[in-house]
């Protein structure tokens, strides 16, 4: 038969005290509480959670842990950290180097570092995005130059790129591969017309386009649509084509 004793619960807290003569003392830091013997735990219970010298200085257990960081600190280590690849040239592979793993590793144990291919993706679009936003800030209100000029690239497909310029700033703002379409004056004065309209948060002052024969009546279309921008061509590369004809002139 089990006799069950009536009362309240034993509360852990006296575990922590020592009881004689009904004084009430801490084990820890020896510290006198009452002299009503095991009464009064409320008592008893806030000196040990609150007052309690040694058990203050006792550093938590989790204190011994070097904490994990959250995933938007790691994100925003990543994207400062592509950045410092991007501007300085690095290659990609280096972020695996053995040496940086380990020595990030002494700071967080949490993985931080980005691979190759987030540096060639999905944070190079991030890292352009937020750039270009900020580009895009700094040149809001003032008057700009847009420019647009055709050329090769690598892989030897015709591309138009467009430029947008003010004092002190230098904005690329997209290209167009042209593929099969034919550079006639209605295909590049539409599609410069168009990038024009995207710009409403700039005053366009002037376009510059190639010195070319069929970008000239270019300029003539737009200016009727857009009088108050000057429409003219580009002199470096009207010094490019007079630099060619007396190359192949004097051969000639």
């Amino acid at each position: 038969m089990v006799v069950r004793r009536g009362g309240r619960p034993h509360d852990p807290v006296w575990d922590q005290v020592f009881v004689e003569d009904g004084i009430v003392s801490f084990l820890k830091c020896e510290k006198f509480i009452h002299t009503s013997g095991k009464s009064h735990v409320e008592r008893v219970r806030y000196h040990f959670e609150k007052k309690c010298i040694k058990l203050l200085k006792t550093p938590l257990i989790t204190s011994a842990f070097r904490a994990a960081l959250s995933p938007a600190k790691i994100r925003e280590f990543q994207l400062r950290f592509a950045l410092w690849f991007y501007t300085t040239g690095m290659a990609f592979k280096k972020v695996e180097h053995k040496t940086l793993v380990t020595a990030l590793q002494v700071l967080t144990p949490s993985a931080i570092l980005p691979n190759r291919q987030q540096l060639a993706t999905s944070l190079l679009d991030a890292s352009y995005e937020d750039f270009r936003s900020r580009l895009m800030l700094k040149v809001k209100g003032k008057k700009v130059t847009l420019t647009t000029y055709g050329c090769t690239d690598v892989n030897g497909k015709a591309v138009i790129n467009y430029v947008l310029l003010t004092e002190d700033t230098t904005v690329f703002l997209e290209f167009v591969y042209t593929g099969s379409e034919s550079h006639e004056t209605p295909y590049l004065a539409s599609n410069t017309l168009r990038v024009m309209e995207q710009l409403d948060f700039v005053s366009i002052a002037a376009v510059v386009t190639d010195n070319t024969a069929t970008n000239q009546p270019v300029w003539s279309t737009l200016q009727q649509k857009k009088p108050m921008v000057f429409f003219y061509g580009c002199i470096s590369h009207a010094h490019n084509l007079v630099v060619k004809d007396l190359v192949f002139g004097s051969h000639g």
